[in-house]
């Protein structure tokens, strides 16, 4: 722990500190704080430029069993999230970065990986020219629209069952990024290479190979108003229709984890394929999202000795809808559900969930609070132990810049 702390005040000193390279002085001609950026700065050769953000999540949660929804089995008060991000650019605004920490145990994937794992981003982009960048490092992989999002701009306390079921998380390696129109259609195309393990995950005397991905959005009204495709709810009111359709390829070669990118190791080794289609519709207040997810792997099963470990193949859908009232309330609910596919409902079975969350937004989705109330029915559904059934009642804040 002295160590990470340690860690985050030489990185706060450095971003702080008007000067790389050879030492020198730099006046600063704009700084800002603002509800999406953070704390920014520019010096006055515009030669680099630094945002800095903090956030954390707080929670109280309690489960109660299906029969007796108000009979109280479980209960928790916890710290969800506390990271730390910069990013911006270095030497010209061709070259950009993006760091971030996360300190909280469920953040640090310690049981599977090994060690306290605290980078969640690290990664640099060179702007090719307008359309085109090219980055390495490790960030998310471009999968499900819901996995995508900042889990600070969600509506929800959690992502769905679907996500955590089917997401291709983050991954060392290439990626690139192309942006462009073709007549009239804007489109987005996102590519990786990775090394189809996860970030920062290292084996020893294990067979891996690599991940291939790809992305293609299609936006045939026009951008959102402040990358809107990109946060849950329409908070700015879209005055015109905007819609975002999506649809992703993961190809994951010698997967050694049960989730590819995530979860525990397997057993054994086997190719995994995953594909992800999402859309979201944003108008006067009123946002649709849906996603739909289906995974094939073709050794899902693996075994040692007695013990056994498997790829969760199959579909999932999730829909959700919302209306963000003048006063920046917001009601939303949503419906989830995953079915395992013929190679494994022997072992597995499904599960679905139905949410129903209010939301109060103080400064954009960077000071809000949400109550919600979810009912979750597992069939069977062993995948992820750490998802409970019955009633689940959280309230959460998010706070930070």
């Amino acid at each position: 722990m002295k160590t990470q702390l340690s860690f985050v005040f030489v990185l706060a000193f450095w971003s702080l500190t008007p000067s790389y390279g050879q030492v020198e002085s730099i006046n600063i001609l704009n700084s800002r704080l603002d509800s999406v950026n953070g704390i920014g700065f520019i010096p006055s050769d515009s030669s680099y430029s630094i945002n800095l953000r903090f956030r954390m999540q707080n929670r109280v949660e309690a489960r109660a069993a299906t029969a007796t929804p108000f009979g109280l089995e479980e209960r928790s008060f916890l710290t969800r999230r506390a990271r730390l991000h910069t990013f911006g650019h270095l030497f010209n605004n061709r070259f950009r970065y993006s760091f971030q920490l996360g300190f909280t145990r469920g953040d640090q994937d310690e049981a599977n990986s090994g060690y306290s794992n605290i980078i969640r981003d690290a990664v640099v982009f060179y702007r090719v020219n307008p359309h085109l960048e090219l980055g390495m490092g490790v960030m998310k992989l471009p999968g499900n629209r819901q996995r995508v999002i900042s889990s600070a701009d969600l509506q929800f306390t959690s992502r769905t069952i679907l996500n955590e079921t089917f997401n291709v998380d983050r991954d060392n390696g290439f990626f690139g990024i192309y942006r462009n129109n073709l007549s009239g259609l804007r489109y987005n195309f996102i590519g990786a290479i990775t090394t189809g393990t996860g970030r920062n995950y290292f084996i020893a005397d294990r067979k891996t190979g690599a991940a291939y991905s790809g992305k293609l959005e299609l936006l045939p009204f026009g951008d959102f108003t402040g990358f809107g495709d990109y946060f849950e709810g329409d908070y700015y009111r879209e005055q015109k229709p905007k819609l975002s359709v999506a649809a992703s390829y993961n190809y994951t070669q010698d997967a050694i984890r049960t989730g590819g990118q995530i979860g525990p190791q397997l057993f054994g080794e086997t190719d995994m394929q995953t594909w992800l289609l999402d859309a979201v519709f944003k108008f006067r207040g009123f946002s649709l999202y849906g996603e739909y997810a289906h995974r094939v792997a073709d050794n899902p099963i693996t075994f040692q000795g007695d013990l056994m470990r498997n790829v969760y193949t199959g579909t999932g859908v999730n829909i959700q809808a919302s209306y963000i009232f003048p006063s920046n309330y917001e009601l939303a609910s949503r419906y989830a559900a995953v079915n395992p596919g013929e190679d494994i409902d022997v072992i597995e079975g499904g599960a679905k969930e139905a949410s129903f969350v209010l939301v109060r937004y103080f400064s954009f989705h960077r000071i809000k609070a949400l109550a919600e109330v979810t009912y979750r029915q597992l069939n069977g559904y062993q995948f992820r132990p750490d998802l409970p059934g019955g009633m689940i009642y959280r309230f959460q804040i998010e706070f930070g810049i």
